[in-house]
């Protein structure tokens, strides 16, 4: 019994020093600024390849091309201004257009093929 009791208490040991070693969210997500460095610097442009990916807007997820306009036709969404915006300018103009438009809260992504 007191070998069991002492198997338990280094046990118990061993993991309070493996808390004190372990991840916090602080070091485990990175930095979404330095994600978005080098999107923020590319400048959108007609013809241009994108990805979109939403979260909450049910069937835009895709991929696009943006327009000789400089428009990106989002198809029963209408169309949004693309060139010249930067990869997470356009994720905001698309959101604000979509809750214009009645989808309030969707999440996008956009990701240029060029960067």
């Amino acid at each position: 019994m007191a070998g069991k009791i002492a198997g338990l208490a280094l046990a118990a040991m061993a993991l309070s020093a493996c808390s004190s070693s372990m991840p916090t969210p602080d070091t485990v997500v990175p930095e979404v600024s330095s994600y978005h460095a080098p999107l923020a610097a590319h400048a959108i442009s007609s013809g241009e390849k994108l990805k979109l990916i939403a979260f909450g807007a049910e069937g835009l997820s895709g991929d696009y091309v943006v327009g000789k306009d400089g428009k990106l036709d989002l198809g029963r969404w209408g169309k949004v201004d693309a060139a010249g915006l930067s990869a997470p300018q356009l994720e905001e103009a698309i959101a604000a257009h979509l809750a214009a438009r009645g989808t309030p809260g969707a999440r996008i992504a956009v990701m240029p093929d060029a960067v």
